[in-house]
Protein backbone atom coordinates (compact mmCIF):
# COMPACT_ATOMS: atom_id res chain seq x y z
CA UNK A 1 0.00 0.00 0.00
CA UNK A 2 0.72 4.01 -0.16
CA UNK A 3 2.35 3.47 3.41
CA UNK A 4 4.47 0.98 2.94
CA UNK A 5 6.18 3.00 -0.06
CA UNK A 6 6.58 6.23 1.98
CA UNK A 7 8.37 4.55 4.69
CA UNK A 8 10.68 2.44 2.51
CA UNK A 9 11.64 5.73 1.12
CA UNK A 10 12.33 6.96 4.33
CA UNK A 11 13.91 4.05 5.64
CA UNK A 12 15.99 4.32 2.20
CA UNK A 13 16.59 7.97 1.88
CA UNK A 14 16.69 9.43 5.19
CA UNK A 15 17.51 6.75 7.52
CA UNK A 16 20.71 5.33 6.19
CA UNK A 17 22.59 8.57 6.27
CA UNK A 18 22.36 8.51 9.75
CA UNK A 19 25.17 7.86 12.16
CA UNK A 20 25.57 4.41 13.68
CA UNK A 21 24.40 4.50 17.22
CA UNK A 22 22.10 7.56 16.74
CA UNK A 23 19.56 5.50 18.68
CA UNK A 24 21.77 4.84 21.51
CA UNK A 25 20.11 7.98 22.83
CA UNK A 26 16.43 7.16 24.43
CA UNK A 27 15.39 10.44 23.26
CA UNK A 28 16.35 10.16 19.28
CA UNK A 29 14.15 6.75 19.51
CA UNK A 30 11.57 8.94 20.45
CA UNK A 31 11.64 11.16 18.09
CA UNK A 32 11.29 8.63 15.65
CA UNK A 33 8.66 6.79 17.08
CA UNK A 34 6.80 10.37 17.47
CA UNK A 35 7.88 10.63 13.68
CA UNK A 36 5.77 7.52 13.06
CA UNK A 37 2.86 8.01 14.88
CA UNK A 38 2.02 11.36 13.24
CA UNK A 39 2.60 9.18 9.81
CA UNK A 40 0.13 6.50 11.01
CA UNK A 41 -2.06 9.09 12.38
CA UNK A 42 -2.16 11.08 9.20
CA UNK A 43 -2.37 7.73 6.77
CA UNK A 44 -6.00 7.10 9.21
CA UNK A 45 -7.06 10.58 8.45
CA UNK A 46 -6.66 10.54 4.81
CA UNK A 47 -6.72 7.25 3.57
CA UNK A 48 -9.95 6.36 6.06
CA UNK A 49 -7.95 2.73 6.84
CA UNK A 50 -7.65 1.23 10.22
CA UNK A 51 -5.11 2.41 12.76
CA UNK A 52 -4.20 -1.39 13.21
CA UNK A 53 -3.64 -1.37 9.46
CA UNK A 54 -1.42 1.80 9.10
CA UNK A 55 0.43 0.54 12.69
CA UNK A 56 1.14 -2.94 11.25
CA UNK A 57 3.05 -1.77 8.23
CA UNK A 58 4.77 1.04 10.34
CA UNK A 59 6.42 -1.92 12.61
CA UNK A 60 6.76 -4.29 9.07
CA UNK A 61 8.79 -1.55 7.39
CA UNK A 62 11.33 -1.52 10.51
CA UNK A 63 11.56 -5.30 10.74
CA UNK A 64 12.02 -5.08 6.69
CA UNK A 65 14.90 -2.52 6.81
CA UNK A 66 16.24 -4.14 9.69
CA UNK A 67 15.98 -7.91 7.83
CA UNK A 68 17.30 -6.52 4.68
CA UNK A 69 20.73 -5.04 6.04
CA UNK A 70 21.36 -8.40 8.39
CA UNK A 71 20.68 -10.37 4.72
CA UNK A 72 22.95 -7.38 2.77
CA UNK A 73 25.59 -8.49 5.35
CA UNK A 74 25.99 -12.15 5.59
CA UNK A 75 22.90 -12.70 7.95
CA UNK A 76 24.78 -11.21 10.39
CA UNK A 77 22.95 -8.43 12.00
CA UNK A 78 25.09 -4.75 12.18
CA UNK A 79 23.79 -3.68 15.32
CA UNK A 80 23.95 -0.15 16.03
CA UNK A 81 20.67 1.84 14.29
CA UNK A 82 20.46 -1.30 11.71
CA UNK A 83 18.94 -3.40 15.36
CA UNK A 84 17.75 -0.59 17.20
CA UNK A 85 15.14 0.15 14.71
CA UNK A 86 13.36 -3.23 16.03
CA UNK A 87 13.44 -1.29 19.57
CA UNK A 88 11.17 1.54 17.96
CA UNK A 89 9.31 -1.08 16.29
CA UNK A 90 8.56 -2.10 19.95
CA UNK A 91 7.45 1.08 21.24
CA UNK A 92 5.24 1.25 18.39
CA UNK A 93 3.48 -2.15 19.03
CA UNK A 94 2.72 -1.07 22.64
CA UNK A 95 1.37 2.08 22.12
CA UNK A 96 -1.25 0.97 19.68
CA UNK A 97 -1.44 -2.45 21.36
CA UNK A 98 -1.16 -4.23 18.17
CA UNK A 99 -2.79 -7.26 17.99
CA UNK A 100 -1.65 -8.81 14.77
CA UNK A 101 0.25 -11.64 16.92
CA UNK A 102 2.30 -12.99 13.93
CA UNK A 103 4.10 -9.74 13.29
CA UNK A 104 4.57 -9.43 17.50
CA UNK A 105 6.35 -12.90 17.53
CA UNK A 106 8.42 -12.11 14.35
CA UNK A 107 9.71 -9.04 16.07
CA UNK A 108 10.62 -10.60 19.41
CA UNK A 109 12.10 -13.46 17.14
CA UNK A 110 14.38 -10.91 15.40
CA UNK A 111 15.53 -9.57 18.43
CA UNK A 112 16.66 -13.07 20.25
CA UNK A 113 18.18 -14.01 16.82
CA UNK A 114 20.66 -10.99 17.07
CA UNK A 115 20.82 -10.29 20.92
CA UNK A 116 19.98 -13.97 22.39
CA UNK A 117 18.26 -11.82 25.18
CA UNK A 118 14.88 -9.51 25.95
CA UNK A 119 16.56 -7.93 28.51
CA UNK A 120 15.90 -4.58 27.12
CA UNK A 121 12.20 -5.26 27.12
CA UNK A 122 12.13 -6.53 31.09
CA UNK A 123 15.00 -4.28 33.12
CA UNK A 124 13.35 -0.93 32.78
CA UNK A 125 10.54 -2.77 34.69
CA UNK A 126 12.53 -4.42 37.66
CA UNK A 127 15.56 -1.88 37.90
CA UNK A 128 14.81 1.21 36.57
CA UNK A 129 16.06 3.18 33.79
CA UNK A 130 19.12 4.66 35.62
CA UNK A 131 21.12 1.29 37.04
CA UNK A 132 20.25 0.09 33.54
CA UNK A 133 22.21 2.75 31.84
CA UNK A 134 24.75 2.35 34.14
CA UNK A 135 25.44 -0.97 33.62
CA UNK A 136 24.53 -1.28 29.64
CA UNK A 137 24.27 2.15 28.53
CA UNK A 138 20.78 1.56 27.58
CA UNK A 139 17.33 3.30 29.03
CA UNK A 140 13.71 1.83 28.41
CA UNK A 141 11.90 3.20 25.93
CA UNK A 142 9.05 3.01 28.27
CA UNK A 143 8.05 6.26 30.38
CA UNK A 144 7.80 5.06 34.26
CA UNK A 145 7.36 1.93 36.55
CA UNK A 146 3.72 0.91 35.26
CA UNK A 147 4.63 2.03 31.36
CA UNK A 148 7.91 -0.75 31.96
CA UNK A 149 5.11 -3.47 33.74
CA UNK A 150 2.44 -3.13 31.12
CA UNK A 151 4.83 -3.18 28.26
CA UNK A 152 5.90 -6.70 30.25
CA UNK A 153 2.72 -7.76 30.37
CA UNK A 154 1.61 -6.87 26.85
CA UNK A 155 4.51 -9.18 24.89
CA UNK A 156 4.23 -12.00 27.29
CA UNK A 157 0.69 -12.18 25.96
CA UNK A 158 1.88 -11.86 22.31
CA UNK A 159 4.97 -14.84 23.27
CA UNK A 160 2.19 -16.64 25.13
CA UNK A 161 0.18 -17.23 22.34
CA UNK A 162 2.77 -17.77 19.92
CA UNK A 163 4.21 -20.30 21.97
CA UNK A 164 7.72 -18.48 21.70
CA UNK A 165 10.43 -20.59 22.51
CA UNK A 166 14.20 -20.59 21.93
CA UNK A 167 17.08 -22.21 22.01
CA UNK A 168 19.29 -21.30 25.32
CA UNK A 169 22.13 -22.62 26.68
CA UNK A 170 21.45 -25.62 24.86
CA UNK A 171 17.77 -26.40 25.39
CA UNK A 172 14.99 -24.68 24.61
CA UNK A 173 13.72 -21.86 26.93
CA UNK A 174 10.60 -19.62 26.98
CA UNK A 175 10.56 -16.05 26.18
CA UNK A 176 9.81 -15.53 29.80
CA UNK A 177 12.68 -17.42 31.32
CA UNK A 178 15.05 -16.33 28.71
CA UNK A 179 18.36 -14.97 30.70
CA UNK A 180 19.67 -10.97 30.95
CA UNK A 181 23.00 -11.56 29.78
CA UNK A 182 24.21 -8.15 31.05
CA UNK A 183 22.71 -9.06 34.43
CA UNK A 184 24.75 -12.39 35.41
CA UNK A 185 22.82 -14.10 32.92
CA UNK A 186 19.81 -14.46 35.63
CA UNK A 187 16.43 -14.99 34.47
CA UNK A 188 13.70 -11.78 35.12
CA UNK A 189 12.36 -13.61 37.70
CA UNK A 190 15.15 -14.06 39.46
CA UNK A 191 16.64 -10.70 39.18
CA UNK A 192 13.34 -9.16 40.54
CA UNK A 193 13.18 -11.69 43.59
CA UNK A 194 16.54 -10.68 43.89
CA UNK A 195 15.92 -7.00 43.87
CA UNK A 196 12.62 -6.98 45.78
CA UNK A 197 10.19 -6.01 42.63
CA UNK A 198 6.89 -7.93 44.18
CA UNK A 199 5.02 -6.48 41.14
CA UNK A 200 7.13 -7.54 38.48
CA UNK A 201 7.79 -10.90 40.24
CA UNK A 202 3.93 -11.59 40.56
CA UNK A 203 3.23 -10.82 36.96
CA UNK A 204 6.11 -13.78 35.74
CA UNK A 205 4.71 -16.08 38.30
CA UNK A 206 1.17 -15.17 36.81
CA UNK A 207 2.72 -16.20 33.44
CA UNK A 208 4.23 -19.46 34.40
CA UNK A 209 8.15 -18.47 34.72
CA UNK A 210 10.69 -20.92 35.83
CA UNK A 211 11.13 -21.47 40.15
CA UNK A 212 12.94 -24.87 40.06
CA UNK A 213 16.60 -24.80 40.96
CA UNK A 214 19.05 -23.02 38.61
CA UNK A 215 22.00 -25.00 37.59
CA UNK A 216 24.11 -22.19 36.60
CA UNK A 217 23.37 -20.16 39.56
CA UNK A 218 23.40 -22.83 42.04
CA UNK A 219 20.39 -20.91 43.74
CA UNK A 220 16.12 -21.02 44.00
CA UNK A 221 14.08 -17.70 43.32
CA UNK A 222 13.45 -18.19 46.85
CA UNK A 223 16.53 -18.14 48.30
CA UNK A 224 17.37 -14.15 47.93
CA UNK A 225 14.00 -13.18 49.49
CA UNK A 226 15.17 -15.85 52.32
CA UNK A 227 18.93 -14.29 52.58
CA UNK A 228 17.77 -10.98 52.93
CA UNK A 229 15.63 -11.81 55.91
CA UNK A 230 18.35 -13.64 57.71
CA UNK A 231 21.15 -11.30 57.40
CA UNK A 232 18.73 -8.66 59.07
CA UNK A 233 18.08 -11.43 62.42
CA UNK A 234 19.87 -8.92 64.66
CA UNK A 235 17.54 -6.29 64.09
CA UNK A 236 14.93 -5.38 67.21
CA UNK A 237 12.46 -4.53 64.39
CA UNK A 238 10.05 -6.75 63.00
CA UNK A 239 11.41 -8.56 59.79
CA UNK A 240 7.89 -7.66 57.78
CA UNK A 241 8.89 -4.23 58.05
CA UNK A 242 11.73 -5.20 54.62
CA UNK A 243 8.71 -5.02 52.60
CA UNK A 244 9.99 -5.67 48.97
CA UNK A 245 11.96 -8.95 50.35
CA UNK A 246 8.58 -9.83 52.26
CA UNK A 247 6.10 -9.37 49.42
CA UNK A 248 8.02 -11.40 47.33
CA UNK A 249 8.79 -14.50 49.55
CA UNK A 250 4.78 -14.44 49.93
CA UNK A 251 4.82 -14.43 46.14
CA UNK A 252 6.85 -17.22 45.61
CA UNK A 253 5.54 -19.90 48.26
CA UNK A 254 2.53 -19.42 46.69
CA UNK A 255 3.72 -20.72 43.35
CA UNK A 256 5.90 -23.88 45.17
CA UNK A 257 4.52 -26.59 46.70
CA UNK A 258 6.60 -26.45 49.70
CA UNK A 259 10.21 -25.70 51.33
CA UNK A 260 12.48 -27.61 53.04
CA UNK A 261 13.89 -25.46 55.75
CA UNK A 262 15.39 -26.04 58.72
CA UNK A 263 16.23 -23.75 61.84
CA UNK A 264 19.51 -22.93 62.94
CA UNK A 265 19.78 -20.92 66.41
CA UNK A 266 23.11 -20.66 65.16
CA UNK A 267 22.74 -19.17 61.67
CA UNK A 268 25.72 -17.21 60.33
CA UNK A 269 23.94 -14.22 58.19
CA UNK A 270 26.35 -13.88 55.96
CA UNK A 271 27.05 -18.04 55.06
CA UNK A 272 24.46 -19.40 52.38
CA UNK A 273 23.47 -23.50 53.08
CA UNK A 274 22.22 -25.77 50.35
CA UNK A 275 22.13 -29.24 51.02
CA UNK A 276 20.79 -30.95 48.20
CA UNK A 277 17.35 -31.30 46.88
CA UNK A 278 13.95 -32.90 46.89
CA UNK A 279 11.46 -34.67 45.00
CA UNK A 280 9.86 -31.36 43.96
CA UNK A 281 13.46 -29.61 43.13
CA UNK A 282 13.17 -27.47 45.73
CA UNK A 283 16.82 -27.14 47.60
CA UNK A 284 16.83 -27.55 51.65
CA UNK A 285 18.57 -24.65 53.35
CA UNK A 286 19.39 -23.24 56.82
CA UNK A 287 17.00 -20.00 58.06
CA UNK A 288 16.87 -18.26 61.09
CA UNK A 289 14.19 -19.28 63.56
CA UNK A 290 13.32 -15.98 63.88
CA UNK A 291 11.14 -16.40 59.88
CA UNK A 292 9.12 -19.13 61.82
CA UNK A 293 8.41 -17.44 64.86
CA UNK A 294 7.10 -14.10 62.72
CA UNK A 295 5.34 -16.34 60.38
CA UNK A 296 7.10 -14.90 57.51
CA UNK A 297 7.31 -18.98 56.39
CA UNK A 298 4.00 -20.51 57.13
CA UNK A 299 4.75 -23.72 58.93
CA UNK A 300 2.61 -25.68 55.93
CA UNK A 301 4.91 -24.16 53.26
CA UNK A 302 8.43 -24.98 55.17
CA UNK A 303 8.19 -28.58 55.42
CA UNK A 304 7.65 -28.91 59.14
CA UNK A 305 3.81 -29.71 58.23
CA UNK A 306 2.33 -31.12 55.55
CA UNK A 307 0.91 -28.11 52.71
CA UNK A 308 -2.81 -27.84 52.16
CA UNK A 309 -4.62 -30.19 50.02
CA UNK A 310 -6.23 -27.22 48.29
CA UNK A 311 -2.76 -25.50 47.65
CA UNK A 312 -1.02 -28.66 46.57
CA UNK A 313 -4.27 -28.68 44.05
CA UNK A 314 -3.08 -25.26 42.81
CA UNK A 315 0.36 -26.27 42.14
CA UNK A 316 -0.75 -29.23 39.92
CA UNK A 317 -3.33 -27.17 37.86
CA UNK A 318 -0.89 -24.49 37.43
CA UNK A 319 1.24 -26.86 36.20
CA UNK A 320 -0.25 -28.31 33.36
CA UNK A 321 -2.16 -25.17 32.64
CA UNK A 322 1.52 -23.91 32.05
CA UNK A 323 2.71 -26.72 30.13
CA UNK A 324 -0.01 -26.07 27.78
CA UNK A 325 0.58 -22.80 27.40
CA UNK A 326 -2.78 -21.39 29.49
CA UNK A 327 -1.40 -19.37 32.10
CA UNK A 328 -3.21 -16.84 33.20
CA UNK A 329 -5.18 -16.77 30.86
CA UNK A 330 -6.81 -19.82 30.56
CA UNK A 331 -7.67 -20.10 34.13
CA UNK A 332 -10.41 -17.66 33.52
CA UNK A 333 -11.85 -20.12 31.41
CA UNK A 334 -12.25 -22.48 33.97
CA UNK A 335 -15.88 -23.09 35.30
CA UNK A 336 -15.02 -22.51 38.75
CA UNK A 337 -15.89 -19.08 41.06
CA UNK A 338 -14.09 -16.52 40.74
CA UNK A 339 -12.05 -16.40 44.24
CA UNK A 340 -11.04 -19.87 42.82
CA UNK A 341 -9.55 -18.49 39.43
CA UNK A 342 -8.09 -15.88 41.93
CA UNK A 343 -6.21 -18.51 44.05
CA UNK A 344 -5.38 -20.48 41.14
CA UNK A 345 -3.56 -16.99 39.55
CA UNK A 346 -1.29 -16.30 42.99
CA UNK A 347 -3.56 -13.12 43.34
CA UNK A 348 -4.73 -14.75 46.84
CA UNK A 349 -3.69 -16.78 49.63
Amino acid sequence: IFMDVILDCYFDDVFCQLERNYFMARYKRRQLVDYLNTVIKGYVRGEGCAEATAVACAVMAAIRYHDNSKTSNGEVCLMGKFHNILYIATKLCYDWKLKDNTIVAHLLNDIYHCEHTFERLFVGAILGTRVTNLVSGWKSDFENPEENLSAIEYFLNHATEAKLEYENNGRKTRFIDISMESYTRTQPLRIAAQFGKADVLLLLLRYGASIMFDYETGELPVERPLIQFCRVHVSNSPLNQIEGPFSCLKMLIRAVPTMATLPSDSFDGEVRVCIGRDTCGLSTLYVHPKLLQEGMIPPSRSGLIPPELKHLSRCAIRNVLGKNWQLPLGIRSLHIPTSLQDYLDLLED
